[in-house]
């Protein structure tokens, strides 16, 4: 099987253009391209790994329910689905349909259903009814650290998709350890290291770690807590899938003295997917 025809794939359908919005609302083709990819990934370490008749936990809703509609259709008994933002708001849902007849062309990697497929784009006017079909409950604002994360109860798979690089630090290292405690199966997480919304990918590294504070208050959606495909290797202690680095000439001629410890390689850091097995 030839992952990189899936990355290509996802990465292709991500860039397509879709004009009758501005926020980053992944749809339904999107989310089931990037899972496409992950899934393959997975079966890499995991060649039996199936979402049926598993209970699935989304770390970082976004702005729409796609990736919950993708894995009922993928035979998932129930979803909960948290985001630190209640992003998800109902005018967006019809967007996810967006040219939904395509993802039929992935169904058979996902172990989809197209009858299930029709029944969510039956629902496409009302994301209440959207959400009980697919068996999924929603929680935002939550937030996994400080809220009270034990009545999400126990899940066999935990996902998230370009979400820790979000996070404060000082709570990123509690993830590990709440995240074991929820999970009874398959943890998988993607991460993103460029800066975001930037044309200089690795720009900040210009500033301090007290600067941090700044980025906090004016980046918003697009800050980054700027930890290093090393750094996330060591708190998590996973089994890597996925591991990538941009060239180091994208680095600015100076580097502040905080970021000193890593070499170029690291701080080139673009994006890392690996998997924790709890049992």
């Amino acid at each position: 099987m030839n992952i990189n025809r899936y990355r290509r794939l996802a990465a292709r359908i991500i860039r397509m253009a879709n004009p009758s919005f501005r926020v980053n609302i992944l749809t339904l083709l999107e989310k089931s391209a990037i899972f496409t990819w992950h899934l393959n990934l997975i079966r890499k370490a995991i060649p039996d790994f199936s979402i049926k008749g598993k209970r699935i936990l989304e770390i970082g809703t976004g702005f729409s329910f796609s990736m919950a509609g993708i894995w009922w259709v993928m035979g998932a008994k129930e979803i909960v689905t948290v985001d630190i933002a209640p992003l998800a708001l109902p005018d967006y849902h019809k967007h996810i349909f967006y040219k939904w007849k395509t993802v039929r062309y992935l169904l058979d990697i996902l172990d989809g259903s197209y009858d299930k497929l029709e029944a969510l784009v039956a629902e496409k006017e009302d994301v209440q009814k959207y959400l009980k079909l697919v068996n999924t409950n929603y929680f935002a604002p939550f937030d996994i650290v400080t809220d009270d994360y034990s009545r999400l109860g126990e899940f066999d798979f935990i996902h998230s998709n370009c979400v820790l690089e979000h996070v404060y630090s000082e709570n990123l290292i509690k993830f590990p350890d709440i995240l074991n405690k929820l999970s009874r199966g398959v943890q998988c997480h993607f991460v993103g290291f460029k800066d975001h919304g930037n044309t200089e990918p690795y720009e900040s590294f210009k500033y301090s770690l007290s600067h941090d504070l700044v980025f906090r208050k004016t980046l918003y959606g697009n800050y980054i807590n700027r930890l290093r495909i090393s750094d996330i290797k060591n708190l998590f202690n996973g089994e890597t899938i996925y591991e990538a680095y941009s060239d180091t000439s994208l680095l600015p001629e100076t580097i502040h003295s905080d970021f000193q410890k890593y070499n170029n390689k690291d701080l080139c850091s673009d994006g890392l997917g690996f998997i924790v097995v709890n049992k």
